[in-house]
Order: structure tokens, then C-alpha cells, then sequence
């Protein structure tokens, strides 16, 4: 029963939860003494803070998946799928924190994510579209899986500017999921999308502790782009493909503008100009030519804002993307 089940996930949750709690003031401590950090530039003082930190979200993501298969919830073949990808996106975000992986490279790494799913079949070929129901694409689904994981991971990844907004956001997204894959089960449909979605909601709200202004410490490209590759996989798995689409606009907004404002994929080092200017403690836009378009350069606009309110600002946006979310749910799942 689902409720059974659910009860599973928010224990496998819990277990991951007590791991990153049990671990993160450890690897604080380790990292700072060890050199891992970095300033963060959107303060006046620039304070130092422990980089990579999402290695602790990476393992705890990791406990809660294999707490999940311990108890029967996720199905051999699914785990080893889900474990692969959690395993891959952390191995390519370690890699990219320490050796910086070029752009090519970062794009290649994320098509690499759709591979487990794929090669042991899990992926179920069915789109649910609003008002049509489910629709078979036998052929394009698989193909566009790589695409589709390389695009939530590095959404992800350039998402993860501010103190705290990577985690927010997730935390709405992974909200509309849940409540999209209930509706979806109550019609007939697979749970996944909730049961998978449960405890990284809850990894992401105890991570968020640590990373909400002031941070005391950054997720990396380890903690962004599992982040990433695991919204995908619970979108992809649990067919809840739309909804969470919808609710990761803020996402969308941020990456489309980047790319498009510097006409291509780059990485950060090779972008000398960065979109916004620090004074104090206000971020003001950057008005130099070549600068690329980021959410939080048009959310900062004309004005000047402190970086609590860009967090509240992307808080707002990614709740009226979750709701809108929540709509197109009820309309796919329920008419």
C-alpha cells in the first residue's frame, strides 16, 4: 500500500538526514583545515567558507536510496539505476571542483547521466500530456533521456548562486513532484515520483541549514549537479516530466539566459565579467557590455538588493512556479 510505502521513504529519508547531520560538521571542520574553501564574493567582508560541501548531500543522497531498497520500496534494477546516477553526477561534480572541467566536457558528463536508466531499462517510454492523458513515444523518449539529464544537471549547476537558492528551489520542485506523482498513483500510476521524492525533499531542507544566509558552506559542483541528476531521475522515473519542468523555471530562466546573453555554454572561468556588482551589502546590476544574463540580474533590475531578499525574491518565483505546476498536475493526472 502507498501509505506503507511512504512511511519506508520517510524513514529511508531520516536515515540520510542523521548521516549528513552526523557528517557536516566533520567535513566543515576538515575542509578549513585542509584549504577546501573559497570567499564568498557577495559579502562586504568576504568571508571564507568551506567549499564541496555537497559531497555530505552526495553520500547521505546515497544512504537514503539504499535505505529505500533495504525495505523493498525501490525495486533492484530501479536502485542500481538510481544509485549509478547519484554516483556519477557527484563523480563529475568532484571533478569539476577540483581539475574545472570544460564546458564540452560538463555537457558530455550530463548526457552520461541518462546512461544507467537506459542501459537497465527502467525508464517507463509514456509522456502524460494535460487534457490527452498518456502518449507512447517508443522511439524519441530514450533518445531525448541523455539530453534531458544533461539539462537538469547543469540547470542545476548554474542555478547555485546565492546563499541558500539552490536548495529553495528544490525544495519546491521536489514539492510539486511528490504532490504530482499522488495524483498520478490515485489514476492508476506509479509512485515513484513520491517515494523517490520524499527523502531528497528532506535532505534538501536539512541541507539548507547550512547553506541559507550566511552560508556556512557551499554545495560545489558536487552538490549541484547530483542535485540536478536527481530531480531528472525523479522526473524521468516517476513521470512526473511536466510538472517538474514547470516547477524548476526559475532554473530554466537563469540558464536560458546565460547561454543566450554569452551565445553559448561557458564556464565560469572564462566568463571575466560577472553579472552583478557588490557595494556593502547590496547587489546592484553589472552594466558592462558582455555580461551575462543571470535570474538574479533581473531580479536585481534597476535597483540594488541584499542578498536575504534575492533569496526571497527566488523563494516567490519558485512558488508561483510550483503552483503553476500543481495545475497542469491536475489536469494531466485527473481530466
Amino acid at each position: 500500500m502507498l501509505e506503507e510505502d511512504i512511511a519506508y521513504s520517510f524513514i529511508a529519508g531520516l536515515a540520510g538526514v542523521a548521516l549528513y547531520l552526523a557528517v557536516i560538521n566533520r567535513y566543515i571542520r576538515t575542509a578549513l583545515n585542509r584549504g577546501v574553501y573559497g570567499e564568498d564574493k557577495h559579502k562586504p567582508d568576504r568571508p571564507i567558507v568551506p567549499e564541496s560541501g555537497g559531497i555530505v548531500f552526495l553520500l547521505s543522497s546515497i544512504v537514503a536510496e539504499s535505505a529505500l531498497a533495504a525495505t523493498g520500496v525501490l525495486p533492484p534494477r530501479v536502485f542500481t539505476a538510481v544509485l549509478l546516477v547519484t554516483v556519477l553526477a557527484g563523480v563529475i561534480g568532484l571533478v569539476d571542483d577540483f581539475l574545472v572541467l570544460s564546458p564540452p566536457a560538463k555537457i558530455l558528463g550530463g548526457l552520461v547521466l541518462g546512461s544507467p536508466l537506459l542501459a537497465l531499462s527502467v525508464y517507463d517510454p509514456h509522456l502524460y500530456i494535460p487534457l490527452v492523458g498518456a502518449a507512447r513515444f517508443t522511439i524519441l523518449y530514450p533518445v531525448a533521456i541523455p539530453f534531458a539529464m544533461t539539462v537538469f544537471a547543469n540547470a542545476a549547476n548554474m542555478s547555485d548562486t546565492q546563499n541558500g537558492v539552490l536548495h529553495v528551489s528544490s525544495l519546491f520542485i521536489y514539492a510539486a513532484a511528490v504532490f504530482s506523482g499522488v495524483l498520478l498513483y490515485l489514476h492508476g500510476g506509479t509512485p515513484l515520483a513520491v517515494l523517490l521524492g520524499l527523502p531528497f525533499l528532506m535532505l534538501h531542507i536539512t541541507a539548507l541549514k547550512y547553506n541559507m544566509f550566511p552560508a556556512r558552506i557551499f554545495n560545489g559542483d558536487v552538490g549541484s549537479i547530483t542535485a540536478g541528476a536527481l530531480v531528472g531521475t525523479v522526473a524521468l522515473l516517476g513521470k512526473v516530466e511536466l510538472a517538474v519542468v514547470l516547477a524548476m523555471m526559475p532554473w530554466v530562466i537563469n540558464g536560458y539566459g546565460n547561454i543566450a546573453s554569452i551565445k553559448g555554454f561557458r564556464g565560469r572561468h572564462e566568463v571575466s565579467v560577472r553579472p552583478v556588482k557588490v557595494n556593502g551589502w547590496e547587489i546592484e546590476r553589472n552594466e558592462a557590455r558582455g555580461v551575462p544574463v543571470t535570474l538574479v540580474r533581473l531580479l536585481v533590475g534597476d535597483r540594488s538588493l541584499t542578498e536575504p531578499e534575492i533569496v526571497a525574491a527566488v523563494i516567490v518565483l519558485s512558488a508561483l512556479s510550483a503552483a503553476a505546476a500543481l495545475v497542469i498536475a491536475v489536469f494531466t493526472y485527473t481530466v
